[in-house]
């Protein structure tokens, strides 16, 4: 025996699944704008020095802990070079490098 459905389902066929696209659709840009911004702060290497008459060496390495990036060079070409004064606030890697290098006659790259 077979009973007749008769009167309407509470839901419509396809409305859960696209419900269910939109929120996918919205997590990914969600995810996408996100991404971008950790991005976009991650390139931009901020740097604030205050030091007056230190060696290079403590200057790279206080580089190496506000930014991430790493330096390589010679202690003994290091050694050889005087003290510098920085005071910079808020520039870039390549600003406060610059500054630091300006007097002698040294030189830098910055890899990848």
């Amino acid at each position: 025996m077979f009973l007749p459905v008769t009167g309407k389902l509470p839901f419509k066929k396809g409305r859960y699944l696209s419900k269910t696209l939109l929120i996918m659709k919205f997590i990914a840009i969600f995810m996408f704008a996100a991404g971008l911004q950790v991005s976009a702060t991650g390139f931009a290497q901020n740097i604030t020095l205050a030091q007056n008459n230190v060696s290079l060496k403590k200057v790279f390495k206080e580089i190496e802990r506000q930014s991430g990036y790493s330096f390589f060079y010679k202690d003994r070409l290091l050694k050889q070079t005087e003290n510098v004064d920085v005071n910079v606030k808020g520039v870039s890697v390549k600003e406060v490098l610059d500054q630091c290098l300006k007097n002698h006659p040294l030189s830098y790259a910055i890899l990848d």
